[in-house]
């Protein structure tokens, strides 16, 4: 009878092991995962800054010469 309950024992803790096992596989794919959502917000973060100086580009060259907002004599010769 302490036998097969000794070997119970056993399967339990081989089982338990294999859990634990499993849950730190799992660990590793969620750091993984976790380091490329990481890395896609710095590439997102790169993304935006780049826009945001394409818009000031952009802004500076549809500038005129005179300004945005011409006076009422700027057409007085």
């Amino acid at each position: 009878m302490m036998t097969f309950i000794n070997l119970m024992m056993t399967f339990i803790n081989f089982m338990m092991t294999f859990t634990n096992f499993m849950m730190t596989f799992t660990n590793l794919m969620m750091t993984f995962t976790n380091l490329m959502m990481t890395f896609t917000s710095l590439m997102m973060t790169f993304t935006n800054l780049m826009m945001t100086f394409n818009n000031l580009m952009m802004t500076f060259t549809n500038l005129q010469p005179y300004g945005d907002i011409r006076q009422p004599y700027d057409d007085i010769h």
